[in-house]
């Protein structure tokens, strides 16, 4: 019987990321769901199987590494946006705050070439 506490298991998990090969990371995979399914832990057992649903498309990283990352860093730094200001009258103003802190824009004014230089 396992006897890792819910955050060794999750912690263990992520060693799957450094597998070299598809081969690798189900053979990873089968070890690690041995070891969750042993435990006495029942959320970590349903983390576990919702995984093992999934464990096609987690391997497939291991042929495109592609991930969503910079997505969700984006939304969260939008949800963050939203929350600070307590809400907004209409979308436009919604719009108008994550294009000014999030778009990238340079504020500094441009220096013309021509002045004599």
């Amino acid at each position: 019987m396992s006897l890792l506490p819910t955050g060794e298991h999750k912690e263990s998990f992520a060693a799957f990321w450094g597998q070299r090969t598809a081969a690798e990371g189900a053979n990873f995979f089968a070890r690690w769901m041995n070891r969750v399914m042993s435990s006495r832990l029942e959320p970590v057992k349903k983390a576990a199987r919702t995984l093992k649903t999934h464990l096609q498309g987690l391997l497939n990283y291991f042929t495109h590494p592609i991930t969503n990352a910079l997505t969700e860093r984006l939304n969260s730094r939008i949800q963050l946006l939203k929350a600070s200001a307590r809400g907004f009258r209409n979308f436009d103003n919604y719009r108008i705050r994550i294009l000014f802190f999030l778009g990238g824009l340079d504020m500094l004014p441009a220096l013309s070439k021509s002045r004599g230089n």
